[in-house]
């Protein structure tokens, strides 16, 4: 279980340097362009070497899946990403596992610990102190494309999990980056700018969201949906605007101060206490299952 937690994790960490490659790799004003470039090339690849027959119901839920984790979620990614420094984006993306939790609580009536809110109110407070400085500017159309974005992929892991069927995890992958990009292509030409010229960084930065933060990150993800409880896999998004501020501090030379770093400590305690929670929990209900 531990080897699936550590590769799931590299999931929202590999998101979590997005907002770095939209700013300094990508062109601007595109967001459903670059979604697009991002997802449908690694969703016709997946599929060319793991595509498997789906029955009309699963290919339905999978074109639902696709708009909630691929088409909405990145469109509204990326518009927070060009409007938003990105730690504010991350932070209000890191709602997330609190509203994957009211998901749970009103669709299957699961509730919550009393220890399991508070790690989450805590960790919310860690991403407060790291991200909610004086400096810190905010943009109406950024934080509402930011909150669009976590209550849709929150949905979409949750009836990920819901839906979860017996093919391929690259195939379930790929049909969800493929209908999704297509989604985006459809889109882009009615919002976003294009540019008159393509940089070769420009390539570099699409290529890398095609390969990590796509093919790679996406399977990662879907698998630990699948295979892992939602409390053990939730939480992990977090993980996210760590690793954007993180890397902000160590590529752009952004400054950290001690209560920033305070968050961090805080937020990755809060982790630790989440995720051992659940695995304890497990322990407790095979051991009750066995006697």
């Amino acid at each position: 279980m531990l080897t699936q937690i550590f590769t799931t994790a590299l999931a929202p960490i590999i998101w979590g340097t997005t907002y770095y490659l939209t700013t300094e790799f990508l062109p601007p004003n595109q967001p459903f362009l670059a979604s697009a470039i991002r997802c449908l090339p690694a969703g016709l690849v997946l599929l060319f070497f793991f595509r498997e027959k789906v029955d009309a119901i699963t290919k339905k839920r999978l074109f639902i899946l696709s708009i909630l984790n691929i088409a909405l979620f990145q469109s509204m990614l990326f518009i927070s990403a060009y409007t938003l420094p990105g730690g504010v984006a991350s932070l209000i993306t890191s709602l997330q596992p609190a509203i994957i939790i009211f998901l749970a609580f009103i669709f299957k009536g699961e509730t919550i610990e009393s220890r399991k809110k508070f790690m989450l109110i805590t960790a919310f407070i860690g991403m407060c102190c790291i991200f909610l400085t004086p400096q810190t500017q905010l943009n109406t159309i950024g934080v509402i494309a930011a909150f669009i974005g976590a209550l849709s992929m929150s949905f979409g892991t949750f009836f990920s999990r819901e839906w979860s069927t017996k093919i391929n995890i690259f195939a379930f992958t790929g049909y969800q980056l493929t209908f999704g990009g297509i989604v985006l292509l459809f889109i882009s030409p009615f919002f976003d700018i294009y540019p008159d010229t393509v940089e070769l960084k420009n390539i570099y930065g699409y290529g890398y969201l095609v390969v990590f933060g796509a093919i790679i990150s996406y399977s990662l993800w879907f698998n630990g949906i699948t295979s892992l409880p939602l409390g053990i896999v939730t939480p992990l998004g977090f993980l996210s605007p760590v690793t954007a501020i993180t890397l902000g501090w160590l590529a752009l030379d952004q400054s950290m101060s001690l209560v920033q770093g305070f968050g961090i400590l805080l937020v990755l305690v809060s982790l630790y206490g989440l995720v051992l929670s659940a695995k304890n929990k497990i322990k407790i209900n095979a051991q009750q299952e066995n006697q």
